[in-house]
């Protein structure tokens, strides 16, 4: 089992003009642990991107229920990164939800990457960044 050094959570209203405090968020964090700065602008558009498809596409109505949270864990030095909403969820195994979905960031930029989703429960993606340096 992989030991814990960090948690931080942050749950913001499912609206665009929050994600530059997930950014904000992921750069302070990815920052303590020591990450380049390449590294850490790479996490900032991958979160980025995942955040932007969940205030798009999750929620079929505005309400102030609307909400995506954002985990950020360090495990041994290394970063995950949890991102979740309980819109309407997709079917994952169609084609467009592997093409789309901020993937392409995600696997150009991140490694350990995961996506859980639930018609009528919500999305949940994860990924990891390993630090290099």
């Amino acid at each position: 089992m992989k030991h814990t050094d960090d948690i931080v959570t942050i749950t913001i209203p499912s609206k665009e003009e929050y994600i530059g405090l997930v950014r904000l968020l992921v750069s302070g964090f990815a920052s303590k642990w020591n990450f380049s700065y390449d590294e850490i602008e790479e996490m900032k558009i991958a979160v980025s991107e995942i955040c932007l498809n969940s205030v798009k596409y999750a929620y079929q109505k505005e309400s102030p229920n609307n909400v995506i949270t954002i985990i950020c864990k360090a495990h041994d030095g290394n970063i995950e990164i949890d991102v979740k909403d309980a819109g309407k969820g997709f079917d994952t195994h169609k084609q467009e939800a592997q093409n789309g979905f901020g993937f392409t960031f995600l696997k150009q930029y991140m490694e350990l990457i995961d996506l859980e989703s639930k018609i009528g429960e919500g999305t949940t993606v994860k990924f990891q960044k390993h630090r290099y340096a």
